[in-house]
């Protein structure tokens, strides 16, 4: 299985967007584009001629995003008709609903996406998913409509039982 990540870091004025690899749990960065935003036109550019730097086109694709506009419809562009499965980044998924809710709300909002995310099994995380949907729609209807744009997609790794390895950030030992 190949998997792919995505992701986009500033510097200056410019996006720098990398795109790597880890599909024996090594990472590569197979490239860099120089743009001034991570916009569906230049990832899909991007992204055809992986397989020339060292990219497998290997079934299925696990791809992981980190919230960039463009990415996912370049991604349903260029792999049109593969089986490509999306994980979105959960952080960036807490921080996007956070932004259109009160700051008063941005702590408990937080934390039960987190909860949600934390489950260890896809059933328990659709449920945590549903429910946070249900309470979401009663205090934000522009928070709802950004979750709902890749809900399914967060938990999207879930089935794959990689929830010890990926689903918990290491803690740091207190001293």
């Amino acid at each position: 299985m190949a998997r792919v990540v995505f992701d986009g870091g500033a510097l200056a004025d410019d996006q720098l967007v990398s795109h790597g690899l880890t599909s024996t749990r090594e990472k590569r960065t197979l490239g860099l584009v120089q743009t001034a935003s991570e916009e569906k036109r230049v990832i899909a550019s991007f992204l055809p001629d992986l397989s020339e730097r060292g990219f497998p086109r290997e079934h299925p694709l696990k791809v992981v995003l980190e919230g960039a506009n463009g990415l996912r419809p370049a991604i349903r562009d260029v792999f049109d008709g593969e089986p490509v499965s999306v994980q979105w980044c959960q952080w960036h998924t807490r921080e996007n609903v956070g932004s259109y809710l009160a700051k008063q709300d941005h702590p408990s909002s937080r934390r039960k996406l987190k909860a949600v995310h934390a489950h260890q099994t896809y059933a328990d995380a659709k449920r945590g998913l549903e429910l946070f949907y249900r309470e979401l729609r009663v205090i934000n209807e522009s928070a709802v409509a950004s979750f709902a744009e890749g809900l399914e997609e967060t938990i999207t790794l879930h089935p794959l039982n990689v929830f010890p390895e990926l689903g918990v950030k290491p803690q740091t030992p207190s001293r």
